[in-house]
């Protein structure tokens, strides 16, 4: 219903001896106060950032951690959050508020592109997946469409593509993550406190099941890596402490291919060693009661390490370092 003067309203409301000022101040604070607010008002934002709970493409898989950014938002309406504060906690949440669970939650932003499950050519894809970061925060936070000058300047355009990748250079240290504990640095020491006394206890038992196990997701592993172009299988195989900071980006995405393939584990082992191992497990679940209740987790994103790739403009006969900079 639409009422022309504040007046109007108070009587349709509250009767012809209502006080207009009153009624509507009253109106408006219950309206502000009630959680619906920011649920309301929060789907325009989850709608700017592109937030989403799968990943797209055919298989579509949940991403079960992915409301708590939901969540978020909804709550940081609610409180009345400054808007400064706002920003800051999605793009550099982790850095700004270290030990606020939801500053991590809060950069989850940078997560919500869509992911393709058994997308091989592992360069391109995170190519893609970085490009999207930058694009959405150019609409989302600058007003603006940046996208178009990724691939060379344009006549009439102010945004120069040295500026594009100047910008993406700000976002090309990432590693993201769908299960980074949402938890305090106090609660995680905690945790891994009680963690590391469960895995002394158990060590024996957990040794037996990974000998049946192992040989198993070898195998599948080497049959999984087999799928991907030669560089990459390269970077899968070689130990994480050697790979530059690309190659475990590179190697990172993939390995989620090789996760999926474990899945089928269980499915794969067979008569006796199959009887063996449910009976280890039994045995396993014996000291549940020692091992720490899993932290919860969120979808986020941390750095790849102390000194993130290089960022080239991809120019066809001499790609050129940038820096971070604004545009």
């Amino acid at each position: 219903v639409l009422f022309r003067s504040v007046e109007e309203f108070a009587i349709a409301w509250h009767g012809a001896n209502a006080k207009p000022q009153a009624v509507w101040e009253n109106a408006v604070d219950r309206l502000l106060a009630s959680p619906h607010y920011g649920e309301r008002w929060g789907r325009h934002w989850l709608d700017l950032v592109r937030y989403v709970e799968s990943d797209g493409y055919r298989l579509d898989s949940f991403r079960p951690n992915a409301y708590r950014f939901r969540d978020y938002v909804i709550k940081s309406f609610n409180d009345d959050k400054p808007y400064d504060r706002f920003v800051q906690e999605q793009i550099a949440g982790d850095e700004l508020y270290p030990d606020n669970p939801d500053a991590l939650v809060a950069i989850g932003f940078l997560t919500h592109g869509i992911y393709e499950f058994n997308q091989r050519h592992v360069r391109n894809q995170w190519t893609e997946m970085v490009s999207e970061v930058v694009d959405v925060t150019g609409e989302a936070f600058l007003g603006l469409s940046v996208g178009c000058a990724r691939c060379h300047d344009h006549k009439f355009d102010p945004i120069l593509q040295k500026d594009y990748f100047a910008l993406k250079s700000f976002f090309d240290g990432i590693m993201p993550s769908e299960d980074l504990p949402y938890a305090t640095g106090a609660q995680q020491q905690e945790y891994g406190r009680k963690q590391a006394a469960w895995l002394q206890k158990s060590a024996s038992i957990r040794a037996q099941i990974d000998a049946i196990e192992n040989p198993v997701r070898k195998k599948n592993a080497v049959s999984a890596t087999s799928k991907f172009p030669k560089d990459i299988q390269a970077m899968l195989n070689k130990p994480a402490s050697e790979r530059a900071p690309l190659e475990q980006q590179l190697a990172t995405l993939a390995y989620r291919q090789l996760l999926f393939e474990y899945e089928k584990l269980d499915t794969q082992i067979k008569g006796a060693e199959k009887d063996r191992l449910l009976a280890l497990r039994k045995e396993l679940a014996k000291f549940d009661t020692e091992k720490p209740a899993a932290l919860p987790m969120c979808q986020a994103t941390r750095e790849v390490g102390v000194q993130p790739p290089p960022t080239m403009i991809l120019k066809k006969s001499n790609p050129t370092p940038i820096d971070p900079a604004f545009l």
